[in-house]
């Protein structure tokens, strides 16, 4: 194998979340094809024999069952429109997803799972950045950024609709790298759950800046669905972390905190 296998995740989950923006910069929606076929490497001949020497539970069948229905739904579309490439990419985003749910729930490791964590957590820096540059550009030069543009005449020629995005309109929010703004936030979210995570903050006053800086990066995207998202799941791993007992005021004075928010 060229690269080791948590190398080799790392790579191929920095590829996944990047996939728009190089469709953009290729002009050419099979870029996608790239990271579902570097997940192939991943499956040597040892960790198939795992896979199908593995039980199926509950989830893995619920997921083969679905791969099955969707297979036969490709396969009716393609036969309609077999020139329409678009007509294989449901099928081929989901047996890259499939791929991907087997080999973590029964091959992975530890270092694994470390280094797609690493990947999400890099996918997040870049995110933020360019949050903050596409509104800044915006603000100073008073127009939207090359990619923006870029993306939003993309993105158009993709679905054949004109105005289906607000990337290349002044004032409004930027809708960040990726496909849309839920999108590119959620990066972000995920980035500073996980980073809170590996750091361990326990003090509480280092606890309130990691809040207020995480607060301050989703105003600059204009999205605070996503601070919202963060800060419920931090409550919920600290609840689980320090086993607090479930108490009506306790809840009730969160809920009021987020309210504030």
């Amino acid at each position: 194998m060229f690269l080791k296998q948590h190398n080799l995740i790392y790579s191929t989950t920095l590829i996944t979340g990047l996939t728009f923006p190089l469709q953009v910069i290729f002009n050419d929606h099979r870029v996608f094809l790239v990271p579902f076929i570097l997940t192939f490497f991943l499956f040597s001949k040892k960790n198939v024999n795992i896979i199908l020497n593995t039980s199926l539970n509950l989830s893995n069948l619920l997921i083969l069952s679905l791969l099955f229905y969707l297979i036969i739904q490709s396969l009716l579309q393609i036969s309609i429109a077999p020139t329409n490439t678009l007509n294989y990419v449901p099928l081929l985003v989901f047996l890259y997803c499939t791929l991907q749910y087997f080999y973590f729930n029964i091959i992975a490791n530890q270092l694994d799972i470390d280094y797609f964590l690493k990947a999400i957590i890099t996918l997040g820096y870049i995110s933020t950045l360019f949050f903050a540059y596409d509104l800044f550009y915006k603000i100073i030069y008073l127009e939207p950024t090359f990619f923006a543009r870029n993306a939003q005449f993309y993105q158009e020629l993709r679905s054949g609709e004109v105005d289906i995005t607000s990337r290349a309109i002044i004032g409004y929010r930027s809708a960040g790298l990726f496909d849309k703004a839920p999108i590119s936030v959620a990066f972000v979210a995920f980035f500073l759950f996980f980073q809170k995570i590996r750091l361990k903050i326990n003090k509480s006053f280092i606890n309130y800046i990691f809040y207020i800086i995480s607060f301050l990066i989703f105003i600059l995207a204009l999205n605070f669905t996503g601070f919202i998202a963060f800060l419920f799941s931090s409550f919920i791993v600290y609840i689980i972390n320090h086993k607090i007992k479930y108490n009506l005021t306790f809840i009730l004075i969160y809920l009021r905190i987020l309210s504030l928010t």
